[in-house]
């Protein structure tokens, strides 16, 4: 099933159009649609007010899900999701010549005779229908291949990373070259980070690229104890909790001990476990993850999926 017909069917069962559009560019039945679902909840029938119409809003949600960030200092990130808002209201309204509940519809739902109107038209099977399919197949068309993993998926990513990204032995000599590698891989993109290589709690690998500060040294510290206390990657401890495998616990209130993001990945030795970690921050976590994951995958030999497809 597609967006357009998700976004339908959940609009037909009895959400809202925000609510509809949105969750459709989630996993059904996951934690996320369920977050989607409540978020859209003030914004059917333009914001209750008839103001902009509640698919758009859905939309943009998803549109801001895929490209927005949560790192404040994400120029880029902010950039491209203010251009795809535009590019979508501006799409919106080419199709159907407003972005208004009042104006698409041609009546005020909140009046008396706009909601008898409303009613007689059987609008949520008729105009409202076609906004929530039209609003869920141009975010679809402006994601492309960005529709994003759902937490469920990028998990399972993250457990064969960790699974296939072993060693052996680990040397100085390793984490220099595997530190190197996230550095030049940072270059080439244009991008920056901090990388901190830790092997039995001794430091082999420290890089500030420029752009990065003391804050970067605080996150990858808290990134560390994750690590530390799950045996497993950051990120996979964060996705854990957000798809009900791992308990929701009291540490995980600790934001000044412990971060729940991607930029930790333990240095694992066959048959003797978790003996060191890999730290990396300043791009948005899905990145400070995955520039590890890539450099592991080049220096070990061995091909892994990606958590940014």
């Amino acid at each position: 099933m597609d967006r357009q017909e998700r976004a339908k069917e959940l609009f037909e069962k009895g959400f809202n159009c925000a609510q509809a559009v949105s969750a459709a560019f989630t996993e059904p039945g996951g934690r996320e649609e369920a977050e989607a679902l409540k978020c859209g909840g003030c914004f059917g029938g333009g914001m209750r007010q008839g103001g902009p119409c509640g698919a758009v809003s859905g939309a943009l949600m998803a549109l801001g899900r895929a490209f927005g960030s949560s790192d404040e200092r994400d120029k880029a990130a902010k950039k491209q999701a203010e251009d795809k808002a535009a590019a979508f209201c501006e799409a919106f309204r080419e199709k159907h010549g407003e972005l208004g509940c009042i104006e698409l519809l041609g009546y005020d739902i909140r009046t008396p005779e706009g909601k008898v109107e409303h009613k007689g038209k059987s609008g949520r099977n008729t105009c409202c229908m076609e906004l929530v399919g039209s609003a869920a197949m141009i975010a679809e068309r402006l994601l492309g291949e960005k529709i994003p993993l759902t937490p469920h998926e990028m998990l399972a990513r993250v457990k064969e990373q960790e699974m296939k990204l072993q060693f052996y032995s680990f040397s100085n000599d390793d984490a220099v070259a595997i530190g190197l590698s996230i550095f030049d891989a940072c270059k080439r993109a244009g991008k920056s980070l901090a990388i901190n290589i830790l092997f039995n709690d001794f430091q082999l690998f420290r890089c500030s690229m420029e752009g990065t500060n003391t804050e970067n040294d605080w996150w990858m510290g808290k990134k560390l104890n994750t690590v530390r206390r799950c045996g497993v990657s950051s990120k996979r401890a964060e996705l854990e909790v957000l798809t009900g495998e791992r308990p929701v616990e009291e540490w995980q209130k600790d934001e000044e001990s412990y971060a729940l993001c991607g930029g930790g990945f333990p240095i694992r030795i066959r048959g003797a476990g978790v003996c060191g970690c890999i730290l990396t921050s300043n791009l948005p976590d899905v990145e400070d993850h995955q520039f590890t994951v890539d450099a592991l995958s080049e220096f070990l030999g061995v091909e892994v999926p990606s958590i940014l497809e």
